[in-house]
């Protein structure tokens, strides 16, 4: 599965109205692909939406997990 932003915002905001979609998407699949410019957007959409510290500790959890294959498009 291929990150986007729209998905990972949806996961880490439970009053996110697609947030139970997103739950349930997610034990579809064991592996995932994060590109960089994704983290970025998200961690962006996070702050405004949740604030710095909500988003710190999304992106970190997206970071730590080695389950996730992130690419670098720069």
């Amino acid at each position: 599965m291929i990150f986007d932003t729209s998905f990972l915002v949806a996961f880490f905001m439970p009053e996110d109205e697609l947030h139970s979609q997103a739950l349930i998407k997610i034990k579809e699949f064991n592996k995932f692909i994060l590109l960089n410019t994704v983290l970025e957007e998200t961690f962006t959409v996070l702050c405004y939406k949740k604030g710095v510290n909500h988003a710190i500790e999304s992106i970190q959890k997206l970071k730590n997990n080695k389950d996730i294959i992130m690419y670098n498009l720069s």
